[in-house]
């Protein structure tokens, strides 16, 4: 007989897009999505009253499509005659795109419950993978990203040159509608920004605001705030990332792609703490990344109809030493203001054996207390050959 219960689910994910030039300015991008979802066990009734898992396949996918179109226009201002900043250029995209869902219920219904309860199912319950049930949606997706740069004299230049400085990387504002929303169908409105101060120093801006107003609870009504005589837009959260970044110069090349991040949240260091070997490079004696973050965000409080403002700020960092060029240490924490309290510290020991790597990490301190050794050959295409352990430390992680 097979065992049943040791088969998952499979699934393929397919999209096709292409891209049109039409006339000089405008380019279009129509593209399409389907993700196929197929399993050896299938959830299914047996009675009236009762659900079993039983062996046979079923096969089911989600898709999607969306077509956008966009354009660039570019301003520049001349300063005839002057010796530094000769001029400045600001690029506009302007982004304006459709996407539709359908509407998909993979859900059964009926009396398969515990006394003959009311409930549903899906056949893909006892899948690794499942299709997802979603609602229509048709969104009209609306965009502009801006930057700006100057040319000033490249005072290094013995010759009379000059060089391009970017003054703001990027600043996006986006906002979509979702015609089959029965109402508040304008989401919020997303403003992002990224500049870099200098070598070492770099910002990141992000902010949400909303266009509806709210009952005596918080929660959102399809009324306009202008309709109710508040303005235009409320906002509702904002995120400041300021990223201080300082390596010393390489020895030979690198053949390590991955670059510093100059503004990783807390949630994100989490993350690079288990995959601390892949951001090695030997051949760069040291590096640290100290990032501050500042988080505002708008709390409802009902007894008093009004808001209150909520300021989070933490401070991250992240680093590495190599030794011998073949031995590295790194580590990475931070701290948190509010709690006052460390964040999970990592500290991680990394020996690069060619065409293999080993490395061993630690959270020394704290709730999670833990390590984490991984032994795995350095190609790409091999990346899933690995040896891997990884354990708890102390009994505070027990009790977290």
């Amino acid at each position: 007989t097979r065992d049943w219960s040791s088969d998952v689910c499979s699934s393929d994910l397919s999209t096709a897009s292409t891209s049109w030039k039409l006339g000089q300015f405008l380019t279009l991008n129509p593209s399409a999505t389907f993700t196929g979802y197929g399993t050896w066990r299938v959830v299914s009734p047996i009675n009236d009253a009762q659900l079993d898992t039983v062996a046979g396949f079923k096969a089911a996918g989600n898709w999607s499509t969306q077509i956008s179109a966009n354009t660039r226009l570019y301003g520049t201002f001349v300063r005839k005659g002057a010796k530094k900043l000769k001029a400045v250029r600001h690029m506009v995209q302007p982004n304006v795109g459709f996407s539709y869902t359908p509407y998909q219920n993979f859900q059964q219904f009926g009396y398969y419950g515990v006394n003959g309860e009311f409930l549903g199912y899906s056949a893909f319950d006892a899948a690794r993978f499942a299709p997802t049930s979603t609602t229509q949606t048709a969104n009209m997706n609306f965009s502009i990203n801006q930057n700006l740069e100057a040319k000033v004299r490249d005072e290094s230049s013995a010759k009379v040159a000059y060089k391009k400085v970017k003054i703001i990387d990027s600043f996006k504002t986006s906002a979509s509608r979702n015609f089959m929303a029965d109402s508040i169908q304008w989401s919020n409105i997303s403003l992002a920004a990224f500049t870099s101060v200098g070598k070492f120093l770099t910002l990141n801006y992000s902010s949400s605001y909303s266009m509806y107003d709210r009952d005596s609870l918080g929660r959102k009504v399809g009324t306009f705030l202008n309709e109710s005589g508040k303005g235009l837009v409320r906002m509702e959260g904002t995120n400041l990332a300021l990223g201080f970044v300082v390596r010393s110069k390489q020895a030979k090349p690198s053949t390590n792609q991955t670059a510093a991040n100059p503004a990783v949240t807390p949630q994100q260091q989490e993350i690079l703490a288990t995959n601390q070997a892949s951001l090695i490079d030997f051949n760069v004696p040291w590096n640290l990344s100290v990032n501050y973050n500042l988080r505002l965000s708008k709390k409802w409080l009902a007894d008093q109809q009004r808001d209150s403002t909520i300021y989070t700020q933490a401070v991250t960092f992240m680093g590495d030493v190599a030794f011998a060029k073949r031995l590295a240490l790194s580590f990475n924490g931070g701290y948190d203001f509010n709690s006052k309290k460390m964040t999970t510290t990592t500290i991680g020991l990394h020996v690069d054996l060619h065409c293999w790597e080993l490395s061993a990490n630690v959270v020394p301190f704290g709730l999670r207390q833990s390590y984490y050794i991984q032994l795995n050959i350095k190609s790409p295409l091999l990346q899933d050959l690995k040896l891997q352990k990884r354990g708890n430390l102390g009994e505070d992680y027990l009790l977290y």
